[in-house]
């Protein structure tokens, strides 16, 4: 990992750590149903309300299960810190550290995200690996 990344990586995980209001991780036995059917009905409560997503969003929520460490992560970040890791990224990381990867700075607008507006952004449920992931803004 080249330099450059490593330390806007240092930086993102900084801003998290001050800026984040809610930050958990915590080991649990098997797949926590529970977290992500109480995340699942908040997308679901979201969509119900604003179900043409009007409104910009204000806040990303993370969810992330992996089930081979029995670790679970949640994240409740406001786009404001989002957008400055996005720039600091963006001043540091040079495009040739990726080598011939996509460059997610390049296709990545913090300002679309808002304007997405509120529901759900990713889900991804890897049985193979036992990783479950839901992202999602209010």
């Amino acid at each position: 990992m080249g330099s450059k990344i490593r330390n806007t990586f240092l930086i993102l995980i900084a801003l998290a750590f001050t800026a984040c209001p809610q930050l958990s991780v915590s080991h649990v036995d098997g797949f926590p149903h529970e977290a992500f059917q109480t995340a699942k009905q908040q997308i679901a409560s979201i969509a119900n309300r604003n179900p043409n997503r009007s409104g910009e969003a204000t806040e990303m929520h993370l969810l992330v299960f992996d089930g081979e460490d029995g670790d679970l992560v949640r994240i409740v970040m406001p786009l404001t810190v989002v957008e400055w890791g996005v720039d600091i990224a963006k001043a540091n990381v040079d495009s040739d550290d990726f080598e011939g990867q996509l460059n997610p700075l390049e296709h990545m607008s913090p300002q679309d995200l808002r304007k997405l507006g509120p529901g759900l952004l990713v889900q991804v449920d890897d049985e193979n690996e036992d990783s479950h992931v839901l992202i999602w803004l209010s």
